[in-house]
């Protein structure tokens, strides 16, 4: 503390010395320094007592000033290491208090009292509660998003000196981001956050301490507390976390008619599922399937069998209400999927159109028979039974010949339509994959790209930085330059001045630090995501490359199967051209023989 010459002297210039206070009240709010302004008019030096005094305490000494001197055993305990002169300005009459650290309590009327002159002053100090301001709503993040916290103080006062501290009281550690002496403290932070969280550094002298969160995870969502120790205030922020995809929408058939079926997954929470016919009118659809997997997200699946419309346009909508998400796939079904009957009523019609065939080949053979034995009836009885066993014995030669040989090409084209029949459901079972792949690879593409676009933003950002840094370090140097200098040639206005500026600096510097730091390592996972993720690409484009190929090997197989069916199919109708050609030349012959007996 600056000594002040003990000799009790007041110098007053011309007329009657004043001890004039501020006329309006002062407003500080709790958690600060304030000044209480107080000035001798006109200016002249005090060199022995000043009282600084709150009547309506006891004691009401707030600083006595003696001798050079504070009176510690006279001042008021809730004002110990409070209170301050500015001892440099008491030459020039200013008798202004420092009171730090300011109380609600210390609201009320303070007196500022000159012995020697008798005179002083009455200043009004009111004292504000600052609160801290979070989101009265929900926070909605994405996953693998950023999303900021809102946090801020009202009224807007400066938080550049301020502790701050992000915390999830359900965590432990539970601190999620704590900002102290201008630079975040990192040793108490939960590893789940590094190098994740960060505040807007130019932002804290407006009050704002939001918090920005990189990189969402579902494991993020909880509630946030934001708290300034200073002013002992917090905040409550509720962050929700989702996740979304776009469904997917298969075709198929059976005795039901045509049925689709949809499914989206990597959904957080837990969506719903409707369908929706080309008038945008709900369908009424069977139960939702929902399955959660280890990674904590669902699966959702819907079936719903539809019939023909004007339009035959159907939509899977998948949404969740908590994240404002809705996702929409549209299909058009082609009118041959409602007109072509299902495989299996096909098998069943071939089927009774060949046992028809052959009972019709059976009859006629039959009433051949009857007509040669009705013939012959009269006939000698001897020769008749010989003529009837030889053309019994033709006749079932020929119909075991024809039974067996229908037998044969029925059981042969049965297999074939099964083998139709498995590469069918192959083929389809192929094109789901291939479109489930192309999904995949394309947001596996977009992803790439945003990726890339992010780290092309961080690496300008990254230079920015260094450039800014680059020319706060050289006009710190230079301000050291200065002081160093040229220290003891400064008035101590000017000294001040630089002083100010370098600490500035210092701060600044600290700020741009941080904020390349953040960058770097955001930028450093970005470069280890990138590989991961265009490999992914890749590994996606591969399979759908091998689908493609196995798809069109099943084809190939297909129509080989339906060129061999329709072989088939002609050597049976010649077959049995032919054995209808044989048993009329059968029954000629059986009827000259009878004839001729």
């Amino acid at each position: 503390m600056q000594q002040i010459d003990s000799k009790d002297t007041f110098t007053p210039s011309t007329g009657q010395t004043q001890v004039i206070g501020s006329p309006q009240p002062i407003v500080a709010l709790a958690g600060d320094d304030v000044i209480l302004p107080c000035q001798l008019e006109p200016a002249s030096a005090v060199t022995r007592t000043v009282e600084w005094i709150r009547p309506d305490l006891n004691p009401q000494y707030i600083h006595l000033h003696q001798n050079g001197q504070l009176i510690i055993h006279e001042q008021n305990p809730l004002y110990k290491n409070r209170t301050g002169l500015f001892l440099d300005e008491l030459r020039n009459g200013n008798v202004s208090l420092k009171l730090s650290r300011v109380k609600l309590s210390d609201e009320g009327k303070y007196r500022c009292f000159i012995p020697s002159i008798w005179t002083g002053a009455i200043i009004q100090l009111t004292v504000g509660q600052a609160q801290v301001i979070g989101s009265p709503q929900p926070i909605v993040a994405i996953a693998g998003d950023d999303v900021i916290l809102p946090c801020r103080l009202e009224p807007a006062i400066s938080a550049v000196t301020r502790t701050v501290e992000w915390t999830r009281p359900d965590l432990n550690p539970q601190y999620i981001h704590v900002h102290q002496s201008g630079r975040p403290i990192v040793h108490d932070q939960n590893p789940l956050y590094k190098y994740r969280t960060g505040l807007f550094l130019d932002e804290l002298r407006n009050g704002n301490v939001s918090l920005k969160l990189s990189r969402v995870k579902l494991s993020d969502e909880g509630k946030y507390r934001c708290f300034i120790p200073s002013i002992w205030s917090e905040a409550i922020i509720q962050l929700t976390v989702g996740a979304f995809s776009s469904p997917v929408i298969e075709i198929t058939k059976n005795s039901s008619g045509v049925v689709l079926g949809c499914e989206s997954k990597g959904w957080y929470p837990e969506p719903e599922v409707f369908w929706l016919d080309g008038e945008g009118n709900i369908l009424s659809a069977g139960p939702t399937e929902t399955v959660r997997g280890p990674d904590g997200l669902y699966t959702v699946s819907s079936r719903v069998t539809v019939e023909k419309t004007d339009t035959n346009r159907f939509t899977c909508r998948v949404q969740q209400q908590n994240i404002n998400q809705t996702r929409e796939t549209h299909i058009h079904v082609p009118d041959d999927f409602f007109t072509v009957p299902a495989a299996g009523h096909i098998n069943i019609v071939l089927a009774v159109v060949f046992m028809c065939i052959v009972a019709v080949v059976f009859v006629v053979w039959r009433w051949r028979r009857n007509k040669i034995k009705t013939k012959m009836h009269h006939e000698d009885e001897t020769e008749q039974r010989e003529g009837e066993k030889k053309t019994e014995s033709i006749n079932n030669d020929t119909e075991l010949q024809v039974l067996m040989e229908g037998e044969k090409d029925r059981e042969e084209l049965t297999a074939e339509r099964e083998a139709m029949k498995d590469l069918d459901k192959k083929k389809t079972k192929l094109e789901e994959e291939l479109q489930k792949k192309e999904v995949k690879r394309k947001n596996t593409e977009e992803e790439v790209a945003r990726l890339m676009g992010r780290k092309t933003e961080l690496e300008d950002l990254r230079k920015k930085l260094k450039l800014q840094l680059k020319e706060v370090e050289t006009q710190r140097e230079e301000e050291e330059k200065k002081l160093r200098s040229f220290f003891l040639h400064l008035r101590r206005e000017e000294r001040e001045q630089v002083m100010a500026k370098k600490k500035d600096l210092e701060t600044r510097k600290s700020e741009l630090d941080e904020q390349l730091r953040s960058t770097e390592n955001e930028l450093a996972d970005r470069n280890s995501e990138i590989p991961r993720m265009t490999e992914k690409k890749s590994k996606a484009e591969n399979e759908k490359e091998q689908i493609n190929v196995e798809l069109k090997e099943t084809e190939k197989q297909r129509d080989e199967i339906e060129r061999k069916l329709q072989s088939v199919s002609r050597e049976i109708t010649e077959r049995e051209a032919e054995s209808q050609e044989e048993l009329q030349e059968k029954d000629k012959d059986v009827e000259g023989q009878a004839d001729t007996t």
